[in-house]
């Protein structure tokens, strides 16, 4: 038998502490890219923290000044006593939730219809629903305001190319009675029932969210003001 032959194969790792280094450098660098990104996140919450505060101002800053516009349409026609802000804002409050028109908007386009057509406080109740009903069928309420005060205040029809015929010659009263009734006719319920759609609800949402940015707004610039 031939004689048998042995070999012993020894294998030396020659990877030892090159690779142990670079594996170190690349742990050392994964952690560096997760602060990083926890660095970058954080930022961006509080870019978005303050870009929501300047909102919340913004938004009050606005209502603070359509309610200044309308106390000032008050003082200019000399109803400050005869016409309640507070009940005003708060029926533009309750139409806000059932309409897309923000409770501002109603209120700055009344202190507009005011400033010209000088009503009282029943006056104005009874023309804001056909106001926000015109508005909505023609795309905004201030050229609404605008075109129902000028048939009010003046001997011009701004609203005889919409249909309304209103007589000239008839008294401040007699002319909201028959505006108010044929806008009615014409447009009546228009607001509600786009209130009611999916854009309307999604609007509703908008104008709510504008509300709690108006009352963090109102904390805002009140611990802002000097005492």
């Amino acid at each position: 038998m031939a004689n048998e032959v042995k070999y012993r194969i020894t294998a030396e790792d020659q990877t030892g502490p090159g690779t142990s280094s670079a594996s170190r450098n690349l742990d050392g660098f994964g952690g560096a890219i997760k602060k990083l990104g926890v660095l970058m996140a954080s930022v961006f919450a509080v870019n978005k923290i303050v870009d929501f505060f300047k909102d919340s101002a913004k938004a009050y800053m606005e209502a603070e000044s359509s309610q200044a516009r309308f106390q000032a349409a008050l003082m200019a026609t000399g109803k400050t006593q005869e016409i309640s802000i507070k009940k005003i804002t708060d029926y533009a409050d309750a139409l806000q939730r059932t309409t897309k028109f923000e409770a501002d908007a109603t209120v700055a386009a009344l202190g507009q219809l005011q400033s010209l057509a000088n009503l009282n406080e029943a006056g104005l109740m009874k023309i804001t629903p056909a106001m926000l009903d015109f508005g909505e069928a023609i795309g905004s309420v201030d050229t609404a305001s605008m075109l129902i005060a000028k048939t009010l205040s003046g001997e011009m029809n701004a609203l005889g190319r919409y249909s309304i015929q209103v007589d000239a010659t008839a008294s401040k009263e007699e002319k909201l009675k028959q505006i108010t009734e044929q806008l009615h006719e014409k447009y009546g319920g228009l607001a509600e029932i786009m209130g009611k759609t999916a854009v309307g609800r999604l609007t509703q949402l908008k104008n709510a969210w504008g509300d709690v940015q108006e009352e963090v707004g109102r904390f805002l610039l009140a611990g802002a003001a000097p005492l």
